[in-house]
C-alpha cells in the first residue's frame, strides 16, 4: 500500500467549485484536506485531468480562499467523489 505524502485532516464543510472560466460553479462538500490536496463530493461528474478552482472557507469565516487544483481521481455514482491535487 502506498503511504500518503501528507496527513489528511477531516474538514466536512461546504465549498464552491468552479470549472472553466466561471461558467460552471457548483456547491461541493469538502471531506478532507492535506497540504497537497483535498477530497470532495459533488453532484456532478468530474473527470481526471480537469482543472478546478476550489473555494475554501475556514471555520465560520465569510472569507473564501481560492485554490487551483487538478482532479487526480474520481469515482462516479450518486454524484462524484474526487481527489484533487493543489497546483499552486
Amino acid at each position: 500500500m502506498k503511504k500518503r505524502a501528507f496527513p489528511r485532516t477531516e474538514y466536512n464543510r461546504k465549498g464552491l467549485c468552479e470549472t472553466g472560466q466561471g461558467a460552471d460553479v457548483f456547491e461541493t462538500e469538502i471531506i478532507n484536506l492535506s497540504q497537497a490536496g483535498a477530497c470532495i463530493k459533488a453532484d456532478r461528474d468530474l473527470a481526471p485531468g480537469t482543472v478546478v478552482r476550489l473555494m475554501l472557507t475556514i471555520k465560520d469565516s465569510v472569507i473564501q480562499y481560492p485554490c487551483l487544483a487538478e482532479v487526480k481521481w474520481a469515482s462516479q455514482g450518486r454524484g462524484c467523489t474526487a481527489g484533487l491535487e493543489f497546483l499552486i
